[in-house]
């Protein structure tokens, strides 16, 4: 199976399937984010979680537990760091 999380350099391509993802794009579409489509998306994301939680032994859920977080840990980060450096 191809890699499904890294580019041929090593780096991550979430990004970019964060940008051709479905929901994503059509969400994009107008360029505006309506509530029924922050609804939406959280009902999609709570199903995503769920089919983990009947489906997952506890290690792979807690490796993904532990994706989600440090991901959001360095999203967090990454927007800091940016604020930070337009403001120097």
């Amino acid at each position: 199976m191809k890699e499904v999380f890294f580019n041929e350099d090593g780096s991550l391509k979430i990004n970019e399937t964060i940008m051709n993802q479905p929901s994503f794009v059509k969400i994009m579409e107008d360029g505006v984010v309506t509530a029924d489509e922050l609804e939406e998306q959280s009902r999609r994301v709570i199903s995503i979680f769920r089919k983990i939680e009947d489906t997952f032994n506890d290690e792979q859920k807690m490796l993904v537990q532990e994706l989600l977080v440090e991901s959001n840990v360095l999203n967090a980060i990454f927007k800091q760091h940016g604020m930070q450096v337009v403001m120097e």
